[in-house]
Order: structure tokens, then sequence, then C-alpha cells
């Protein structure tokens, strides 16, 4: 009885250390991503009318049984062949365990050089914006009434609720990303650039942001921020009319924030560290949020230089301090508790008034 109990044994292990060397040497190389690469491509463009490209394609596991994809070179293009989207790499992974306790768990979510290209063509709206209006409006009637038999089918079937499964993604990595957003019109733009941004997600409870970026009116640098931001999500309601919604055309509204930045000139140099939860229906939050050199135009006039600062220390309690600087004769200064009935409008006011 010992000796079948230890060659029953002797076996699964066996067939276990056999089955992991396999995922973790042979999976890798026997799958050739490449041969689906095709497929992929037509794929997305069939459903989305954008073209995809990449290189080098390959499934990547570790030791502790997570597995994903990598590939270089990433491109996205609209149907006139202008970029939307490219990258060097991208990498991600999932956590396999994690599946079994119903939990999509992406371990690894790292892109190299992340570009992201929005024109806006003939000031109307932008490109992509505009993709989208019309996919969502070509034979939305039969997307409606497919909608309708789906709903019917599965009402007759199996009810699944979505909500059992978790998402938790702890780790984005985007490193030396750019974000363009171009006016052709007016050949000016918008340039956000950083060298690394850290997203994380936690099924929809919380989410974290961690970056230093700077924004560029054309060739000038007018915001710089550091944020390091810890935050709840607050809850979005779910639930759908009972009576269909009539097939009226999709029109998104668009508004030109080239153009609008251009009119304000924003300037400033933000950097906040946050904690922000939730507990019932008081909030709470720990940290600092300030932001130096803001100026700003309006109309003709534009906003003296100023600065916010305010620092949490309490679930309660927030300290702010405002304090707004424009030639000798106006020098405001306001600091309140965040509980006091004064308002911080009141200085941006005065300045407004001194200046006209």
């Amino acid at each position: 009885m010992k000796k079948w109990v230890k060659v029953t044994a002797s076996a699964v292990l066996g067939s276990a250390a056999l089955m992991y060397a396999g995922f973790l040497f042979v999976l890798p190389n026997v799958i050739d991503l490449n041969k689906y690469k095709t497929e992929v491509q037509n794929l997305i463009s069939e459903q989305t009318k954008l073209n995809i490209d990449f290189q080098n394609p390959k499934i990547i596991t570790t030791p502790l049984l997570g597995a994903g994809v990598k590939a270089d070179n990433i491109t996205i293009k609209l149907p006139d062949d202008s970029i939307l989207f490219s990258a060097d790499s991208i990498k991600t992974r999932i956590a396999l365990p994690s599946l079994f306790l119903l939990t999509v768990k992406v371990s690894c979510l790292d892109v190299e050089k992340p570009f992201i290209n929005l024109e806006i063509k003939n000031n109307e709206n932008f490109k992509i914006v505009q993709l989208v209006e019309d996919m969502l409006n070509e034979g939305k009637e039969q997307r409606l009434e497919e909608g309708k038999q789906t709903v019917k089918a599965e009402a007759e079937g199996l009810k699944f609720n979505p909500e059992w499964i978790r998402i938790k993604v702890p780790a984005v990595k985007l490193h030396n990303y750019r974000v363009l957003v171009n006016d052709l019109k007016s050949k000016h733009y918008l340039d956000l650039k950083g060298e690394e941004l850290v997203l994380g997600y936690f099924n929809g409870k919380t989410a974290k942001v961690k970056t230093y970026a700077e924004l560029y009116s054309d060739e000038n640098k007018n915001i710089t921020a550091n944020v390091n931001l810890n935050t709840f999500l607050p809850e979005f309601g779910t639930k759908l009319d009972k009576e269909d919604d009539p097939a009226e055309r999709v029109d998104i509204p668009f508004v030109n924030p080239v153009t609008m930045y251009r009119n304000y000139d924003l300037k400033a140099n933000l950097n906040t560290k946050l904690r922000i939860r939730n507990h019932g229906n008081q909030l709470s939050s720990f940290g600092h949020f300030n932001i130096d050199g803001i100026t700003l135009k309006v109309a003709d006039l534009e906003l003296p230089e100023s600065y916010l600062h305010a620092d949490t220390c309490t679930p309660s309690c927030v300290y702010w301090q405002l304090v707004v600087f424009h030639a000798p004769e106006i020098n405001r200064e306001l600091s309140v508790c965040s509980r006091c009935s004064v308002s911080l409008r009141a200085v941006w006011a005065v300045s407004l008034f001194a200046l006209s």
C-alpha cells in the first residue's frame, strides 16, 4: 500500500514538474503568434476601421504562473493613414492562479514610448471622434434589434452576474509618454510629455496615478505637474431605462482644446500628493495640493501671478492658503479652514476688479 502511494505521488509530482517546465520553456517557443497576425489585423480593421501593425509578437511566461504577450513597433492608423497611436514596445501579462478566484489581475503592463496623436480636422472634430460617431450611427437600428434578441436569449438561459469578476491592475507603467493634440487648420498644438506614468486600478474601488509631466502650448512650456494621487472611485449607476431609446443619430459635442487653451493661456506649476477615501458619507484626505506661479488671461486682462496651497491632515479639516500678487497696490492673502464660510473666490474677484 505504501509503495503504491509513493509511486502515485511520484507520478503526480513528476507530471506537475513536466507541465511546469513546459509552461515556462516550451509554450513560448511552440506557439508562433506571427501566424495569427494577419487574422488579428483583418478582424480589427473590419470591426473598427483602424489599421494596426506590430512586430515580433511573442508569448511570455513567468515562474509565478504569469502569462502574457509582448510585441515591438506597434502602430495604429486611422483610415486616412494618419497615426493615432504608436509605441516602441508593449508587454503585458496576467496572473493565472487568480482566475480560479474569479479575479483578473494584470500583473504587468509596460509600454515604452507610447505616443497618442489626436488631430483636429477643419476645426470641426477630432478625427478619431468622427470615426466613432460614424461607427455608432451605421446600422444603429439593426444593432438595437440584435441587442433585444440577445437580451431575450440571455434572460431565457443561465444568468451570470459580471460583478462576480474582480479586476485588478496594480501597476501600469508608461515610459517616455507623449500626447499630442494637433489643430491642423490653425497649425497650433498642445503637447503633453512625461518620463513615466504609473497607474493602478483596483476593481472599481480605488485608483492611483503618479507622474511628472509637462504641457507645452506650441513650443512654450506652460504647465508642469508633479502628481501622486491615491483615491477612491465613486460608484456609477448601471441601471438602464426599461423603455428602448429611439434610434437617433449620435453627435458627440466638440470643443477645440487648442483654441480654448490659447485664449486663456494658463500657466502654473502643480505639485500634489493626496490620499482620498470615502468612509460612508464622509470624505477624508491626507496630503497637499499646491499650485504655484498661476497666471491666466481673461479677455484682454491677465490675472496677477498667484499661488494656491492646500494641506489636508485630518478627515474633517483642510487648511487653504491663497495669495495673489499684482503690483504694490494689490497684495491679498487669505488663509482659511475648509469649515469656514469664507470663499476663496472672493480673492480672485478682488484681483479681477482691481485689474479692471
